[in-house]
């Protein structure tokens, strides 16, 4: 018998294509204490998030 577990009770997440890559920026370029720190492009992730949030979840 097998039962639910919580992965088999959540919504199927709606992708819409919107993806940006930032050109020479390496993973966790946004943790501002971090070896591959990037203030411009944390800034514009940041920018892109919220724009992002504002849209979908207002």
């Amino acid at each position: 018998m097998t039962t639910a577990g919580p992965r088999d009770t959540l919504p199927t997440p709606r992708d819409t294509g919107d993806r940006e890559r930032t050109p020479g920026v390496d993973h966790a370029f946004a943790r501002t204490d971090g070896v591959n720190y990037d203030k411009a492009a944390a800034q514009q992730a940041e920018k892109r998030t919220l724009t992002s949030f504002k849209a979908n979840l207002a």
